[in-house]
C-alpha cells in the first residue's frame, strides 16, 4: 500500500495536465539468434508492453509480449505473429531460441516450446503440438558466425581487404555459384577506418561480377543461401539517443540486388 501512495501523486499530476498515464510500449526487438527457414527467416522478437508510471523504476514491474517475425526473402515482406503476452523479462530472456525446422514447422522455445505451421499459418502450441518427439536441432548461427561461416582468403587480400570466402551452412566447403562457377566472399570496404563489411561474387581470377556494401559495422550473423545470402549486424550509433539498431540485409547472389531491413519492429 505504501508503494501506492506515493505513485498516485505522479499520476494524478499527470491526468490533471491532459497526459496519458500510460507509458508507450517500446520497439519489437530481437531475442537471441535469427535463423533460415524455407524462405523466410526468422526472428524471435519481445516488445515492452504499455505500463504505469512509477517512481521506484522497478523493472519486474515491467510485462513484455513475444512474438515470432518472418521476413521473406522474396520481395521483403513479412509477418509478426503474437505468441505470449504479460510475461516477465525473465520468463523468456534465457531460454529463448529456435529448436529446429523441418521444412513445414519451425520449433522454437520462447517461453515455452512451440510451433509455427507454414502449411496452415498456424501456431501450434500445448495440446496442438504434434507428438513427434524432441525437433530436429536446426543450423543455429550464434555470435560466432563470421569466423564460422566464412574461412580467410588471403589470395583475394591485395585487391579485397581482409577477405574471406563465404561457407555453407554447418560446412567447411565454400558457397560454390554457377553460371559463371564464382565464389562469395566477405571483406572491409576500404581498407583504413572506418570501414563496413561488403560482399562481392568473385571468379576464380579475383575479377568481381558484382561488389555490394551491406553498410554495417558490425556483423553479427551470416546466414549462407544458393540463392539469398542474409546479413545480420549493427552500425555504430551517430547519435547516441537514436541508434538504429540491428538490421537485416538480403542480398540476391545472382544479381546482387539487395534491400535493408529494420529487425526492430515498431508499434
Amino acid at each position: 500500500m505504501k508503494k501506492i501512495t506515493v505513485e498516485l501523486p505522479l499520476i494524478t499530476a499527470l491526468l490533471s495536465t491532459g497526459c496519458s498515464v500510460l507509458v508507450s510500449e517500446g520497439n519489437g526487438a530481437p531475442i537471441g539468434d535469427s535463423t533460415r527457414a524455407g524462405n523466410y527467416i526468422a526472428t524471435l522478437l519481445h516488445t515492452r508492453e504499455p505500463r504505469l508510471p512509477t517512481l521506484s523504476g522497478d523493472p519486474e514491474n515491467d510485462r513484455f509480449r513475444i512474438s515470432l517475425l518472418l521476413h521473406s526473402v522474396d520481395g521483403g515482406s513479412r509477418r509478426n505473429i503474437p505468441i505470449a503476452n504479460g510475461l516477465r523479462f525473465n520468463d523468456f530472456s534465457h531460454n529463448a531460441r529456435f529448436l529446429g525446422y523441418d521444412g513445414r514447422l519451425l520449433w522454437f522455445h520462447a517461453h515455452k516450446v512451440a510451433a509455427y505451421d507454414f502449411q496452415s499459418g498456424n501456431l501450434l502450441t500445448g495440446s496442438n503440438l504434434p507428438k513427434t518427439g524432441e525437433p530436429h536441432r536446426p543450423r543455429l548461427f550464434d555470435d560466432s558466425a563470421p569466423a564460422k561461416f566464412q574461412s580467410r582468403a588471403k589470395r583475394f587480400d591485395a585487391d579485397y581487404p581482409q577477405a574471406s570466402i563465404v561457407l555453407k551452412a554447418a560446412s567447411s566447403e565454400p558457397l560454390r555459384l554457377s553460371a559463371p562457377d564464382s565464389v562469395l566472399i566477405t571483406h572491409r570496404s576500404t581498407p583504413g577506418y572506418p570501414w563496413t563489411y561488403t560482399l562481392s561474387r568473385v571468379l576464380e581470377s579475383g575479377k568481381a561480377i558484382w561488389t555490394v556494401d551491406t553498410g554495417l559495422e558490425h556483423l553479427e550473423q551470416i546466414l549462407p543461401d544458393p540463392r539469398v545470402i542474409a546479413f545480420i549486424g549493427k552500425n555504430r550509433p551517430k547519435d547516441p539517443l537514436k541508434p538504429e539498431g540491428p538490421m537485416l540485409v538480403l542480398i540476391n547472389n545472382e544479381s546482387g540486388a539487395s534491400s535493408r531491413h529494420s529487425l526492430w519492429v515498431g508499434r
